[in-house]
């Protein structure tokens, strides 16, 4: 039995301290998140958060400092498959100095 994924991407600006969807959840099956990076394209440093939300509830895939043109990546080896109800959401501590931080993400859905 073969395994078939349709790929997508999609990319866009975190929004201060607000969460910004960076992977939705699938309407159905499962979604493999091949690729999510962000970068700092801000003239300061800013503190970014990575979490799979289900529900209300976060957990943290990864958290930490970007200083200026810093590139945060989450690759193949880092995979993260996501069930219906699941999403990739990210969020800053505060508010961009100048230019809120840029992302794009990859994903494949099991078809």
């Amino acid at each position: 039995m073969t395994t078939t994924f349709s790929p997508s991407c999609t990319g866009g600006s975190l929004n201060g301290s607000s969460e910004v969807t960076l992977v939705a959840a699938p309407g159905a099956g499962v979604r493999l998140v091949k690729m999510i990076s962000v970068c700092n394209v801000d003239t300061a440093a800013v503190v970014f958060t990575l979490y799979v939300a289900v529900g209300a509830a976060r957990y943290t895939l990864w958290s930490g400092t970007l200083s200026v043109g810093d590139t945060y990546q989450l690759t193949d080896g880092d995979m993260v498959s996501l069930p219906a109800t699941y999403s990739v959401v990210g969020k800053l501590a505060g508010a961009a100095a100048t230019t809120n931080p840029s992302f794009y993400a990859a994903w494949g859905d099991q078809a």
